[in-house]
């Protein structure tokens, strides 16, 4: 199932956004964040630059946002072997 915003998201200025600007589904944030109650406040807390960018990355891969991936590619350009537990959270959404 594909979790892509059918608006037109806004993949400019990359580095100062996270997970929250692009996903609220409470199940994708749980995962990513490894929170129970995750929120943006605790989050920007706890996660510097690169972090929040690699987030990004596999908030793309999971919601299948091809777009989002492209732009993150952009901005730093490597190759991301996700683990099993990405591939299965993914298949079961």
């Amino acid at each position: 199932m594909n979790h892509q915003n059918k608006t037109i998201m806004d993949y400019s200025n990359l580095k100062s956004k996270t997970i929250f600007d692009f996903c609220e589904d409470m199940r994708i944030l749980r995962f990513i964040t490894k929170q129970a109650n995750p929120n943006r406040e605790e989050y920007k807390k706890t996660h510097n630059q690169e972090d929040c960018v690699f987030d990004l990355r596999k908030l793309a891969f999971l919601t299948k946002d091809d777009n989002l991936g492209s732009a993150l590619f952009d901005i730093s350009p490597e190759i991301i072997d996700w683990d099993c537990e990405c591939f299965e959270f993914r298949d079961s959404l």
